[in-house]
């Protein structure tokens, strides 16, 4: 056994690596905020802290569709994304990874691109003014070309990430990737055994180092985060880099402690 490899039991806050995400640009300080305001000639909002007070339209209660929306109009019920890796190209500010499926939990719901382009082609054919209709056809390029989506109503502050926690979650899904590659490799050493010895000791043991590894992982990291909210910080790095804490520790008390049962088993 390598002793380090007990440090690899580590939960990440979100097992799957894959799951939908859209990415909101937003103004996060005063100063970014007036910059933008004085080029593009209109007023900017700053967004505070997504991290930790979430993402609000203008407007939750408006009935304004999307495609009124896209067209500029304000107050609205949505919030622009887009659904691009990295978010629009053409749009300035902080990136914000937006959790598709805690967002829709929270009572969000979203818009993909094709939908706004019909809504914008609902109006254009009410319309018979030429100025509006180049407007609508300008708006409709841009649409397609920043993968726009719209997200109604509120986004909680658990279903946003900004770059840091991204890049932390990103590093302790790898490190639990290796975790739970050692844990495949030693159940098929220690099942291997089992056949070689025509005994059950072996993997009996090893489930038990794993099992009981895998859940003190589990604990510290639930711990870890209780401790966070207790100190008032839920979400943000400073939230994963306290969970990932409470999971290694929980993980290596584990592997020691679960170890020292397993070793009795298969002696």
């Amino acid at each position: 056994m390598i002793p380090g490899r007990a440090f690899f039991y580590v939960l990440a806050d979100e097992l799957n690596p894959l799951r939908s995400k859209v990415v909101r640009k937003v103004m996060t300080s005063e100063q970014m905020a007036r910059q933008f305001t004085e080029i593009l000639g209109k007023p900017i909002m700053r967004v505070p802290n997504p991290e930790r007070f979430g993402m609000h339209p203008s407007d939750p209660l408006s009935t304004l569709p999307p495609g009124r929306h896209a067209l500029g109009m304000k107050p609205s019920p949505y919030n622009s994304a887009s659904s691009d890796a990295f978010g629009a190209s053409r749009i300035s500010g902080k990136r914000f990874w937006i959790d598709v499926e805690e967002a829709e939990r929270a009572g969000a719901t979203f818009h993909d691109t094709e939908e706004i382009l019909a809504d914008l082609d609902r109006i254009a054919q009410k319309s018979a003014n030429s100025k509006t209709l180049g407007k609508i056809a300008e708006v409709r390029k841009l649409v397609a070309a920043d993968s726009e989506v719209l997200i109604k109503g509120a986004v909680p502050p658990l279903a946003v990430k900004g770059a840091g926690s991204m890049a932390l979650t990103r590093t302790m899904q790898g490190v639990q990737i290796i975790g739970f590659a050692m844990t495949a490799a030693d159940l098929y050493a220690a099942g291997k055994r089992s056949v070689e010895q025509h005994s059950l000791k072996p993997i009996e043991a090893e489930s038990v180092r794993q099992s009981g590894s895998w859940g003190m992982a589990w604990a510290g990291a639930r711990l870890g985060a209780m401790g966070s909210a207790a100190l008032g910080v839920e979400t943000g790095p400073i939230d994963l880099l306290v969970g990932l804490a409470g999971g290694i520790a929980g993980g290596v008390a584990g592997y020691y402690g679960f170890g020292w049962v397993a070793d009795h088993i298969d002696k």
